[in-house]
């Protein structure tokens, strides 16, 4: 996230990683932006079971998350909107972005879709409230939706 303004945020995509991944891909892209320190690596390309088995699991600040998503786009008053339906571990979501630069235009496009009263949740907090790690801020779950009065 590089901004928040009001209960809007503003994300920059840092990386999309594949495997087999590259050891100073796992070191640049997720060590040091969520630990820190980087470990020794045991090898220089992990497969996804490897990096999963040697290096994410162990490592007592990360816990992975099994995710899955199906994305529908489509533009909304010349803004991008993305329906998303997400599974996080098994857990069973589905989400609304709406994407400007413009805040007015995402607060115009929310009301528009009748979303003005639910709240907005990014998926790292959402994986993070999913698998028990942090409560939602200001908020709990009603009904599987993060509705009105959140």
């Amino acid at each position: 996230m590089i901004d928040e303004l009001a209960d809007l945020e503003q994300w920059q995509p840092d990386w999309n990683g594949q495997f087999p991944l590259a050891a100073q891909a796992l070191s640049q892209h997720v060590f040091r932006p969520l630990c820190g320190e980087v470990p020794d690596f045991a090898r220089h390309n992990f497969t996804e079971q490897q990096a999963l088995e040697e290096v994410l699991r162990p490592h007592p600040l990360i816990v992975p998350v099994k995710l899955f998503k199906r994305r529908f786009s489509f533009a909304i008053d010349g803004n991008m909107v993305e329906w998303v339906q997400v599974l996080i571990n098994d857990a069973g979501l589905e989400s609304i972005a709406i994407e400007s630069l413009d805040p007015e235009r995402v607060t115009k496009v929310r009301c528009m879709l009748g979303l003005a009263g639910f709240r907005n949740v990014s998926y790292p907090r959402l994986a993070q409230h999913v698998i028990g790690m942090k409560p939602l801020r200001g908020g709990f779950e009603e009904g599987g939706k993060l509705g009105p009065g959140n």
